[in-house]
């Protein structure tokens, strides 16, 4: 289990740091209008990384079945809060589609390279 918060560590510096590098980007390249989007998305992933962390931290002691039922309503659960985040992020005025979802989807590659490092 220590391991998994560590990856859970590494995947919530990732995403600090593509934030940051996304942001500069878009800062060079002058897409300004798509900053409000990214940084909600980016929000967005490290909440459910978080939830994700704090979450499965609970499920090593017990009865596995009640650790396999307890783990699907709570991804339900973190599904819904994500699409709640999204729903609510894209009613902000400021906040691009493109951008947020970009953002969302970016993380998932990103998520599998920090797997890869740290599995070696």
């Amino acid at each position: 289990m220590n391991q998994y918060i560590k990856f859970i560590r590494h995947v919530l510096w990732a995403c600090f740091f593509v934030t940051f590098l996304g942001l500069l980007i878009q800062y060079v390249v002058g897409w300004n209008q798509y900053v409000l989007g990214w940084l909600w998305g980016m929000l967005t992933m490290m909440v459910y990384l978080v939830l994700l962390g704090l979450h499965n931290k609970g499920l090593a002691y017990g009865n596995p079945h009640q650790a396999v039922a307890k783990a699907r309503r709570q991804m339900m659960w973190r599904l819904a809060l994500i699409g709640a985040f999204v729903v609510i992020g894209l009613q902000i005025p400021g906040v691009r589609a493109e951008s947020l979802l970009i953002s969302v989807v970016l993380i998932q590659p990103v998520l599998y390279i920090v797997f890869w490092r740290l599995s070696k």
